[in-house]
């Protein structure tokens, strides 16, 4: 398919408009309570600490984030996202990681374009680029709970070793963030931090709770929460927990050594289509325009479609075993 000259300013043209509707809309922010400004700003101090130590290396690259991801400051979604990256530990502010989808996307068009000089391979590329970023969002956020999980039962130890030493429990939340690096000592310590400016014990643990989304943890805070309320000896109860965790994740190991080849073979399965497709599109860029210029190429592909995300379903399915 032939290439206007003036499609590229045009698609510049819709982009800046829509940089600036989202600028506009929403514009006006409501109030907050007391408990959701001390949990954004430990978002803020956390995410300002991460920044520091890669300030040096990605200085200018920040800083076209930044310009670019004031349009979407006032979007919902921008909001949503500082929870996902807090959870993947990725230093990013929401509207600057939309930004970079969208940098990402309006890329991989214009290199699919310049490659292939055809709309379908610019469409294809600009996709990628857009959904590649998401990806590597969910790829950091299960690394990060996978490490969280597996110290979990280190700091459990530290905390019942704090409790039977007679440190109060909230006392202990600080020693795991001060002996435990990684994830788990920033959330307890996170939590700490709550605790100290104010915030109930109790709305704190739920908070952590649902900040991390771990089920491991649901047990720990589920367990803290019935003792302040009928008392109890927390330690030993830690202790029967960190136990329960330790067997829960032997197990999740040995799942996943079991099922490696089902995921390696629906990994080939799913991405093998779209690698003849991109393939096709670099060498003979007008042998797929049948796809999308005819009826019939349109259904079939909307039924290949279907059968890819059917099939990546049912492969997850068959290797996903709940412990």
């Amino acid at each position: 398919m032939p290439m206007d000259a003036a499609w590229i300013p045009s698609l510049m043209i819709i982009l800046a408009a829509g940089c600036l509707a989202a600028a506009l809309a929403g514009r006006q922010e409501g109030g907050s309570s007391p408990t959701q400004r001390v949990r954004r700003l430990l978002h803020r101090r956390g995410t300002s600490g991460r920044e520091d130590g890669a300030k040096e290396k990605v200085k200018p690259e920040r800083r076209l984030l930044q310009l670019v991801g004031k349009c979407f400051h006032a979007l919902r979604i921008s909001r949503h996202l500082e929870t996902e990256l807090d959870r993947a530990d990725v230093p990013l502010r929401g509207e600057e990681f939309v930004a970079l989808a969208c940098l990402a996307a309006f890329g991989g068009g214009l290199a699919g374009l310049a490659v292939s000089r055809s709309l379908i391979a610019a469409a294809a590329t600009a996709l990628l680029g857009g959904t590649a970023p998401f990806l590597l969002l969910w790829r950091a956020r299960s690394a990060r709970l996978t490490r969280f999980n597996e110290r979990l039962a280190d700091a459990l130890a530290l905390i019942t070793g704090g409790l039977r030493a007679g440190f109060p429990f909230v006392q202990t939340l600080d020693m795991v963030q001060r002996e435990i690096p990684g994830p788990v000592g920033r959330e307890f310590g996170r939590t700490f931090q709550e605790i100290q400016l104010g915030t109930p014990t109790d709305e704190a643990l739920a908070d952590l709770a649902a900040r991390v989304r771990s089920q491991e943890l649901d047990l720990v805070v589920t367990a803290v929460l019935i003792q302040r309320e009928v008392g109890g000896n927390l330690a030993e109860v830690l202790d029967n927990i960190a136990a329960t965790i330790r067997e829960r994740l032997q197990i999740k190991r040995e799942i996943r050594a079991l099922t490696a080849q089902g995921r390696l073979s629906g990994w080939i399965v799913g991405l093998l289509p779209l690698a003849v497709a991109a393939f096709l599109l670099l060498v003979n860029p007008g042998y797929l325009e049948p796809l999308v210029t005819t009826p019939g190429g349109r259904l079939a592909l909307v039924l290949a479609g279907g059968s890819e995300v059917a099939g990546a379903l049912l492969i997850r399915r068959i290797v996903t075993f709940e412990v």
